[in-house]
């Protein structure tokens, strides 16, 4: 119950310090490689981190999707969906440099 909240806040921090990591590998391979990365030789090197990266996205909706259902419509319900929102539209406004990272579910087979 009362864990929740600071999960959720470890989780978005431990995704944020993730997405950083892996936006600079990318930045990086760009420059070297003159393309985007596309495919799972190209971030074998991150392979775990995007694993991470993927699992920590998937909790971070469970945790709201519970509490929502839990709480209904509290303050700080809306307040960390809203937050997640902004972090949506961040992803969309440079979505098209990270596009595999979505479309590369196999990541999570491998």
């Amino acid at each position: 119950g009362s864990n929740a909240p600071s999960d959720l806040t470890d989780l978005k921090s431990e995704k944020q310090r993730l997405h950083q990591m892996l936006r600079a590998y990318e930045k990086e391979f760009f420059l070297d490689h003159q393309r985007q990365v596309s495919s799972y030789a190209d971030i074998r090197p991150v392979a775990a981190q995007y694993r991470r990266y993927k699992e920590i996205k998937k909790s971070i909706m469970a945790l709201q999707q519970q509490q929502a259902g839990a709480a209904g419509s509290i303050g700080s319900g809306s307040g960390s969906g809203s937050g997640g929102g902004r972090d949506r539209e961040r992803s969309r406004d440079r979505g098209r440099d990270r596009d595999y990272v979505g479309s590369s579910g196999g990541l999570g087979r491998i």
